[in-house]
């Protein structure tokens, strides 16, 4: 079966959106979203993070990861988000329902000696230091999380239907 979901899942991915909301909606409690009107704000490091990044690495690193970057004006509608990431039991149980969850063949990104590094044997069950159950699941692929957020809306239709955030979405948010 494509997707099974146990029950009505807390699902709280750190970026989920509720993408479309019917007049009949009334979300469950535990369903824990914040709202975000609609605005304009300076999308990109201001000088001060600038000099911050500088002084936890180096010019040279800096100017390698962020070379092109803007600063500029970026305007979002309004929307909800996730308040809460999603926890690793909450995908582990996901995961057992669903056979073709990928394990990160490819590893993921984690912090090394050396930065950011693609380490070949992480993935969202081992990714390289300990986790507990309630913390935010990590190493999962942007297509897994597509499949995951696939199951909920077809679980959940046609109260809610969930998407990520645009990158201009989740800036916003993540400044508060």
């Amino acid at each position: 079966m494509y997707c099974k979901i146990i029950g009505l899942i807390l699902f709280a991915i750190s970026g989920l959106v509720i993408a479309k909301e019917q007049n009949t909606v009334s979300l469950d409690a535990s369903l824990d979203f914040t709202e975000i009107k609609s605005q304009c704000y300076m999308k990109g490091q201001v000088k001060d993070e600038k000099t911050w990044l500088i002084s936890k690495t180096t010019k040279e690193y800096y100017a390698q990861k962020f070379a092109g970057e803007q600063y500029y004006r970026a305007c979002v509608d309004s929307f909800k988000i996730a308040k809460h990431e999603v926890t690793l039991n909450l995908y582990q149980q996901y995961a057992n329902e669903n056979s073709d969850i990928m394990m990160g063949d490819a590893g993921c990104y984690v912090v090394g000696n050396n930065g950011w590094e693609n380490t070949p044997s992480a993935n969202w069950k081992n990714p390289t230091f300990e986790q507990k159950t309630n913390h935010p699941v990590v190493c999962v692929s942007y297509h897994e999380v597509q499949k995951f957020i696939s199951c909920l809306n077809i679980k959940l239709k046609p109260k809610v239907l969930y998407r990520l955030p645009t990158e201009s979405e989740w800036e916003l948010a993540a400044r508060g």
